[in-house]
């Protein structure tokens, strides 16, 4: 059996892999899907140690396999996800990662392992096939250290064409003893052929009620900051926990100032407004497009819980005091809800491709005021 020590919910797949881990019947390969933060990952890195455990009570967590996974170093362990490297490391136009690339990887890998349930901040960014080869290398080798290999790749939906046909080729003709653990947020993205050389899992939400008592237990959060983390969850542990941290308040924080610009809009002085909203570029996003993608993100968030609370005149969650985000809420309609919502997406794609973030804030600040105030309009 098992011995699960951290995750939470899913008992259906805990007691799937359990019994199949008792009677010798893991399969070579394993699919799990599931959103961000629900604990796929942090149970394929439990199975991973049950694995290669040298205990008698799988995973031990303590010897040099078990450890050895989760700091990356046992020889009979990789582990790869989707990581944006700089254009000088990552390995484009045929010239390989750079060994200042491969570090970085090494480094974003072991904190990876370490917080399973963190978000990835660049998913949609493709594994370089370089990684997927250096992969295969450790397949083709065999073990080294213990009698199996076990390679845990997550991002399986958004692998470039080269990079899923080497993996293709990985699970085509496994090597005794190698176990594929592969991890994706949408099964239907990726290719048919992969999936139907694996046992697919799938990872929904975990219950409100779970989740409420790991915050509980876990963290330091007002009851009325776990109100709010848990709507933001959405069933996702990991986007509960990170909402409770003091980073997502700071972005909170931007959120509201960022709201409160738009409800000034065509009741202050157009120029004054201009400033404003170049101050807090510079202030609260400081230039820069990860932050910048942070803050429109949530604010995506907040719009969707406020929306849904304003439309349905009785809350469903505890909500955070955003009192900014609840007056430009009620005074919009369902259609002008459905463009919001259409607008902070192209405006978050466009900094996904690094557009320049005052115009991407300076976009999405017009096209939602004037969406909005229709009556200030020139």
């Amino acid at each position: 059996m098992i011995q699960w020590r951290s995750l939470v919910g899913h008992d259906t797949n805990k007691e799937l892999l359990s019994h199949a881990a008792q009677d010798g019947l893991l399969a070579h390969a394993y699919l799990f899907s599931g959103d961000m933060g629900s604990g796929k990952l942090d149970c394929a890195i439990q199975v991973a140690q049950y694995i290669l455990c040298e205990a008698s009570s799988k995973p031990c967590g303590q010897c040099t396999a078990c450890r050895g996974v989760i700091s990356h170093t046992y020889t009979d362990f990789r582990y790869a996800f989707p990581v944006e490297l700089p254009k000088k490391q990552d390995g484009g136009a045929g010239r390989g990662i750079t060994p200042e690339g491969w570090e970085l990887l090494n480094e974003a890998v072991c904190q990876r392992l370490r917080s399973p349930y963190d978000p990835i901040p660049h998913y949609e960014r493709s594994l370089p096939v370089d990684w997927i080869r250096e992969i295969r290398t450790t397949v083709e080798r065999g073990a080294v250290s213990g009698s199996s290999v076990v390679i845990l790749i997550e991002g399986i939906d958004v692998l470039s064409k080269e990079s899923a046909n080497a993996l293709l080729k990985m699970l085509e003709e496994p090597p005794e003893n190698t176990h594929f653990i592969l991890l994706c947020r949408s099964p239907e993205r990726v290719l048919p052929t992969i999936v139907s050389r694996c046992q697919h899992m799938r990872f929904g939400r975990i219950p409100r009620v779970r989740i409420l008592e790991e915050l509980e237990k876990n963290s330091a959060a007002s009851a009325e900051e776990i109100g709010h983390a848990l709507a933001l969850g959405r069933g996702s542990l990991g986007a509960a926990r990170a909402a409770c941290t003091e980073e997502h308040m700071h972005r909170l924080e931007s959120v509201g100032r960022f709201t409160r610009i738009l409800l000034g809009y065509g009741q202050e002085d157009e120029l004054e407004q201009a400033r404003a909203l170049e101050k807090f570029v510079e202030e609260d996003l400081c230039r820069s497009y990860t932050t910048a993608h942070q803050v429109v993100l949530l604010f995506l968030e907040e719009f969707r819980i406020h929306f849904l609370t304003a439309l349905r005149k009785e809350p469903d969650y505890i909500l955070h005091e955003h009192d900014e985000m609840k007056m430009l809420c009620e005074q919009i309609t369902v259609d002008q809800a459905r463009t919001v919502v259409a607008v902070v997406e192209q405006v978050l794609e466009s900094l996904r491709k690094h557009s320049p973030v005052l115009l991407a804030v300076s976009e999405l600040f017009f096209k939602i005021s004037e969406l909005v105030y229709e009556e200030y309009r020139c």
